[in-house]
C-alpha cells in the first residue's frame, strides 16, 4: 500500500520582514488566473502577481540565492503573459523595487545575459536609498531560513515532552509598536507614551549595527536575538523588528527612524522616540554595536 502526505502552507504575505509588510494583499484577489488541478478549475494568482512572487522567491527567499528559484523566474517570464511595465508600476506601490530589481540581477548572474535578456530592463532599475537599506537586511547569511544558526523547534533543543530541561524565559524587548493589518498599507500603532523622554541616550549621528558575534532567529511575529556572552536572550516584536533588519549594515539614527518614518508614513520625531528603547534594549544585551557609544 502507497500512501501518499500531502502538506499546505499558508502563508500570509510572500515574505517575512519589512518587504512583506508593504505588499498589497488586496490586490491578490483582485484577480487570477484559472488553472486545473485534476478536474477541478481553481484560480490561481494572476500573472503578474505569480511573477512577482517569483522574484520576491529569488531576492529575499534564501541566501545564497537558490538556483531552483532563478529556474522558476525563467520560467514565469517565458510562459507567462506578463507586462513588464505593469510589474514596474506594482513593484512601485508595494515600495518592491528593489526587490524586482535583485531578483533580475540574480538571474543576469546565474545564467548570463543573453538567457535572461529578458529581465536587462528590470535590471536598470534606480533602488530608492530606503530600498537599499531595506535589501541589505536579507543579504547575509544567517538571514537565510536553511542556514539559521537557530534550531527549528523546541524539541530539537531538548524541550519538550519527556525532557527535563529547564526551558529559559526570554524577556521582551518594550513592546512599543505594532502592525495593524488593514485594507492599506500597514498601519503603526503607538502602544506607550513614556517614551518620549528617552530620546536623548543616543544621538542622531549615533552609528547602529548589529554585533558581529551576535545571533537571531527570525519568528512569525518578530525576532529572537542573543548575544554569545549574554545569558539571557531578547525579543523584538513586529514592527520593532524592522530595526534589527535595518541594522545588519551600520546606519544612524537619524537614517533609521527616516526609513521606519517612511515606510509607515508616521512623523520622524514620532518614531524618533519610540524606537529609542528598542535601541537601549539591543545596546544592553550587547546584540549591537554603538559608535560612539550611548550615553
Amino acid at each position: 500500500m502507497c500512501l501518499i502526505s500531502i502538506i499546505d502552507n499558508l502563508h500570509r504575505t510572500f515574505v517575512t520582514g519589512p518587504f512583506g509588510l508593504t505588499i498589497g494583499l488586496d490586490e491578490l484577489f483582485t484577480s487570477g488566473t484559472e488553472i486545473s488541478i485534476g478536474t477541478r478549475p481553481l484560480l490561481a494568482l494572476s500573472a503578474e502577481h505569480q511573477f512577482l512572487h517569483a522574484c520576491y522567491n529569488v531576492a529575499l527567499g534564501d541566501y545564497p540565492v537558490r538556483l531552483c528559484s532563478v529556474r522558476d523566474l525563467l520560467l514565469c517570464l517565458q510562459h507567462l503573459d506578463v507586462d513588464l511595465d505593469q510589474i514596474v508600476a506594482i513593484a512601485a506601490r508595494w515600495n518592491g523595487t528593489a526587490v524586482v530589481q535583485r531578483a533580475a540581477a540574480a538571474a543576469i548572474e546565474t545564467v548570463g545575459a543573453q538567457v535572461a535578456a529578458g529581465f536587462i530592463e528590470l535590471h536598470a532599475l534606480t533602488v530608492p536609498r530606503r530600498g537599499q537599506w531595506l535589501m541589505g537586511s536579507y543579504l547575509t547569511a544567517a538571514r537565510s531560513y536553511s542556514h539559521s544558526p537557530w534550531p527549528r523547534s523546541r524539541s530539537s533543543l531538548g524541550y519538550g515532552p519527556g525532557s527535563d530541561t529547564h526551558v529559559p524565559s526570554l524577556p521582551r524587548v518594550p513592546n512599543i509598536c505594532r502592525v495593524t493589518a488593514g485594507p492599506q498599507a500597514p498601519t503603526y500603532n503607538r502602544l506607550y507614551e513614556g517614551y518620549d523622554a528617552m530620546v536623548d541616550r543616543f544621538r542622531d549621528d549615533t552609528v547602529i549595527c548589529r554585533a558581529p558575534d551576535a545571533l537571531h532567529r527570525q519568528l512569525l511575529d518578530g525576532v529572537l536575538v542573543c548575544s554569545p556572552t549574554q545569558t539571557g536572550s531578547l525579543r523584538i516584536s513586529t514592527p520593532g523588528d524592522i530595526i534589527w533588519q535595518l541594522a545588519a549594515e551600520p546606519i544612524t539614527v537619524a537614517e533609521l527612524a527616516e526609513t521606519i518614518a517612511d515606510l509607515y508614513d508616521i512623523a520622524v520625531d514620532k518614531i524618533r522616540a519610540d524606537i529609542e528603547a528598542v535601541l537601549i534594549s539591543l545596546a544592553d544585551g550587547a546584540v549591537t554595536s554603538v559608535d560612539p557609544p550611548a550615553v
